[in-house]
This record gives structure tokens, C-alpha cells and sequence, in this order.
């Protein structure tokens, strides 16, 4: 049997969400992975990416947290609809995300949407820096005609 392109293409099992945040001086970039399962098959709950750069610190290293909660049923239990799940993925964040609408940030472009592999997810599960997914998100940034420089100076 022949391998083709075709069936050796990383399996696609979630997507992770990127926004790009400002307020003066300062942009905030944010990450959220799916929940789902690494390759080394175990389950990797969602987990956010994020860091905040600014005219100051141009480079930062990225801070990583991991959702107390999970999608998974619990027994005996009507299993959730698919808007409850995503109640629940976000509600976690929920309170993170507020807080950038309370002191008056601002969302920068489009959200950007990127496919997740098992293969990331096992980096997030070890909580490493997914550099793949990264460069998906750069990729599309690119695309849609984001500037080349991370900060936004008004």
C-alpha cells in the first residue's frame, strides 16, 4: 500500500480561538485550546495562552492556565447540549474576559480561528508553549492583513 498526503495529515480534533487585545501602550494576545485528547491519548482539558506586550517589554513569554472544569457528562445525568458545553468551556474565562471589557480594551482585527492537532494538545497538556498552533495564527494574522508588529501604537 501506498502512503499518500492524504492519510498521514495530522488529525484535526478541536480548534483554538486567538484575540488580540489593546489599550495604549499595550497588547494583550490570548489563546484559548479545546479540550480534547493529546496523542499520547490522555485527556487535555481547554487551557489560554496569554501575554501582554508593550512599547516597555516588546517580548514576553507566554503565561499558561488550565480549566478547572470539563466538558465530560457526569453519570446518570441528561448529557449537556452543545450550548451548554460551550457555557461551561466559557465559563471559566468568563471573569478574565470581562475584566478587559470592564477597564475598556479593545478587541484588535477579527477573531482568528486555527485547527488543533492531537500533537498540539500533547504540548498542552505538558504545558508548553504550542509554537504550532502559534504559527497558524501568525499565518492567518498575516492573511487577513494584520500589521507585521504585534504592538499598536495609536
Amino acid at each position: 500500500m501506498t502512503t499518500t498526503a492524504a492519510n498521514t495529515a495530522p488529525l484535526v480534533v478541536g480548534h483554538a480561538l486567538y484575540l488580540e487585545l489593546i489599550k495604549g501602550i499595550y497588547t494583550t494576545q490570548i489563546v484559548l485550546t479545546p479540550e480534547g485528547i493529546s496523542s499520547s491519548h490522555k485527556k487535555v482539558p481547554m487551557g489560554m495562552y496569554r501575554r501582554r506586550l508593550s512599547t516597555i517589554q516588546p517580548k514576553k513569554q507566554w503565561k499558561f492556565a488550565v480549566a478547572a472544569s470539563s466538558s465530560a457528562p457526569v453519570v446518570g445525568v441528561t448529557p449537556p447540549s452543545a450550548h451548554d458545553v460551550a457555557q461551561n468551556y466559557l465559563r471559566y474565562w468568563k471573569t478574565y474576559l470581562d475584566g478587559f471589557a470592564a477597564q475598556e480594551w479593545t478587541l484588535f482585527g477579527k477573531p482568528i480561528i486555527v485547527e488543533v492537532t492531537a500533537e498540539d494538545l500533547e504540548d498542552v497538556r505538558l504545558a508548553k508553549t504550542p509554537y504550532k498552533v502559534l504559527g497558524r495564527v501568525w499565518k492567518v494574522r498575516k492573511a487577513l492583513g494584520f500589521p507585521k508588529e504585534f504592538l499598536h501604537t495609536k
